[in-house]
């Protein structure tokens, strides 16, 4: 019982720190087009969904078992392909890139999303396991 609260208070906690951190990109939806824009929307009905399931969660309702677990694994797919992506270009670019003269360079590292890849695999072995399964079977919805 103390991995399901546990679990799901990670999932609050996850959901509302990147919710308040995509408020931010409100203001950018009337000039951003409408792809973006409804991407900034899903974005943000997806961190509120993963907030519900995490309530949910706790309270040993199945859907919201269900909710972490489709969070997951779209969730693992979309950095497993992200760092892949960050793979193929590390390895095939052959050249240099050049810098212009007083251009921005922003460094970005990938060690984030190896750390939240590993977690989000442990959580969904977790919650994939029998006797999770069977707490949340014997609850009902």
């Amino acid at each position: 019982m103390n991995k399901i609260r546990i679990i799901g208070i990670i999932a609050i906690l996850y959901g509302l720190f990147n919710l308040i951190n995509s408020l931010t990109l409100i203001r950018g939806i009337q000039s951003s087009g409408i792809m973006m824009g409804a991407l900034i929307i899903l974005n943000l009905l997806v961190l509120l969904a993963l907030v519900i399931g995490g309530i949910s969660f706790i309270l040993v309702k199945n859907w919201g078992r269900i909710v972490l677990l489709t969070f997951l694994i779209i969730d693992i797919c979309l950095r497993i392909f992200g760092i892949c992506n960050y793979l193929y270009v590390y390895f095939t670019s052959s050249k240099a890139i050049i810098i212009p003269k007083g251009a921005y360079v922003i460094k970005l590292s990938m060690i984030p999303s190896y750390i939240i890849l590993t977690i989000e695999i442990i959580v969904l072995y977790i919650i994939t396991r029998k006797d999770i399964k069977e707490i949340f079977n014997k609850k009902g919805i």
